[in-house]
């Protein structure tokens, strides 16, 4: 083997971690310290030693760590909220930061970025237009034709830009001038005013058809519900059926913000009717765990009595906007004299029935009870069947009523009675991984799918299936019990 080889060899040999390797260069077997003005006597340190005199080792070259391309959306992406005339914040900890919910909408599915290396994306959110400013810093960015960093401006550019109502601020001089709006736009409807701690919260309600100043500010609200509703979309908003609700904050020094909005779209109702649809509805977190959600949709409800709608619904509601919705539908109800009275009388008649059938019929919500409600709160037919079991369940609560009874069995029933109703229009119908498969005309049994969501059920013999059937039923009743237990602590007062 030739010196060059031997040099290569060694040379790897101490890359890799061979702490003996010769190096393959020549050095100097003594050091004069008194080149370095410490002493006249010499230092002899042995290179192939474990151990010498001086404890001396060759220090190891330190590898640097792999660079990572790919973050998480949610952690590289942060909102500041900004006032009008004021500095922007120059730290992502400020105390009115939030974070985005969801972002697999408008980066990655997975909900990461590629191609940046310490990415951060901040978000200046102006208190009064909604209007955004976006900052992007990054240590390293990924160059390589093959896999491009991912777009990340124009794909943030999609969501807040909109035919000219609305962009996304890159130039922050700029950003200053326009973004502020002196006061919310004219044109709306006042809806609702409350007052707490000094500040008055208006709810006013705009037609977006109409009213360009209100599209412009609602493209700037529309953008920040991709971040905070799962599925969100856009609307048409030159149709001239949707309404536009506005939750303002006003101080007593002049200032103030936007801090939710809620879209209404009017639909046909036969014969010569309409009904309200609730399409989106969002409070910044700002504003958030203040009574400002359920002002909204008292709001959007008295919006429809005054219009005189059939009824009011909401478009596929999360289960924490189901559970605000009941909690406001149950109090409405409560405060309404006659719909209490239709709820003692069926309590009664059911105690006093003496067959199943008797109980299971008294305790049913009848057409009368479904017209008081459509015709003086608005709530649908679907969502009285929810709080008329929430009525009842109240109703015997305040009476001591027994937990263990034939009556207590029929309420049960009527719950079951209703989840069939509302899930077996279709027999692969499903709740997640949930099915109720019909039998016959008036039996049913639940089991739980073993293939994803959305897969036909696997049926099994009924005696093999038994336990699952009992155990998911027994998941079922434990939800229902739970969402009736939190009814009756927020209606304790009511």
């Amino acid at each position: 083997m030739d010196d060059d080889q031997a040099a290569k060899r060694a040379k790897l040999a101490a890359r890799f971690g061979d702490e003996n390797a010769d190096l393959g260069f020549a050095m100097p077997a003594t050091v004069s310290a008194s080149a370095q003005g410490l002493s006249t006597q010499t230092t002899t340190i042995d290179l192939n030693s474990k151990s010498n005199s001086c404890g001396a080792k060759i220090a190891k070259k330190p590898i640097d760590a792999p660079v990572s391309y790919v973050c998480e959306a949610v952690d590289a992406l942060k909102f500041h909220p900004w006032t009008p005339g004021s500095a922007l914040e120059t730290t992502r900890d400020d105390g009115d930061a939030f974070d985005a919910e969801f972002t697999h909408q408008v980066f990655r599915e997975d909900e990461s970025v590629f191609g940046y290396a310490g990415l951060a994306l901040d978000v200046y959110v102006c208190r009064t237009s909604l209007r955004a400013l976006l900052k992007m810093r990054y240590e390293k960015k990924i160059s390589s034709a093959m896999n491009p960093a991912d777009p990340v401006v124009e794909q943030m550019r999609e969501w807040f830009d909109s035919d000219g109502l609305c962009e996304l601020y890159e130039d922050e001089e700029r950003f200053k001038r326009e973004a502020g709006m002196a006061e919310p736009c004219a044109g709306g409807t006042l809806v609702a005013e409350s007052e707490s701690d000094g500040v008055v919260t208006k709810i006013t309600a705009y037609e977006l058809a109409t009213n360009e100043e209100a599209r412009k500010w609602h493209a700037a609200m529309e953008a920040y519900a991709v971040f905070f509703i799962d599925a969100a979309s856009k609307i048409d908003n030159s149709d001239s059926r949707w309404t536009l609700l506005v939750a303002t904050r006003h101080h007593a020094d002049g200032r103030w913000e936007t801090a939710g909005f809620t879209t209404v779209y009017r639909f046909y109702a036969y014969p010569d009717s309409e009904r309200a649809r609730l399409s989106q509805i969002l409070v910044l977190p700002p504003y958030q765990r203040q009574g400002l959600g359920g002002k909204m949709l008292e709001a959007v409800r008295k919006l429809a009595i005054d219009r005189s709608m059939r009824d009011l619904t909401i478009e596929d509601p999360t289960d924490q906007l189901q559970r605000l919705r009941d909690v406001h539908d149950v109090k409405a109800c409560l405060k309404l004299p006659e719909m209490m009275a239709k709820v003692q009388s069926a309590a009664m008649d059911a105690a006093r029935a003496q067959t199943d059938d008797a109980r299971r019929n008294a305790l049913a919500c009848t057409q009368h009870v479904f017209e008081m409600a459509a015709a003086k709160l608005k709530i649908c037919k679907p969502q009285m069947r929810r709080i008329w079991e929430a009525l009842l369940f109240i109703f015997a609560k305040r009476s001591n009523a027994p937990e263990n009874s034939p009556v207590a069995d029929a309420f049960k029933e009527l719950i079951i009675r209703r989840l069939k109703a509302m899930y077996t229009s279709n027999s692969d119908k499903d709740i997640g991984t949930k099915r109720i498969i019909p039998i016959g005309d008036n039996d049913f049994v639940m089991t739980k799918a073993r293939g994803s969501a959305g897969e036909a059920p696997q049926m099994e013999n009924p005696a093999d299936g038994e336990a699952d059937i009992t155990e998911v039923l027994g998941e079922l009743f434990q939800e229902c019990a739970q969402n009736l237990s939190f009814i009756f602590a927020q209606c304790k007062d009511a």
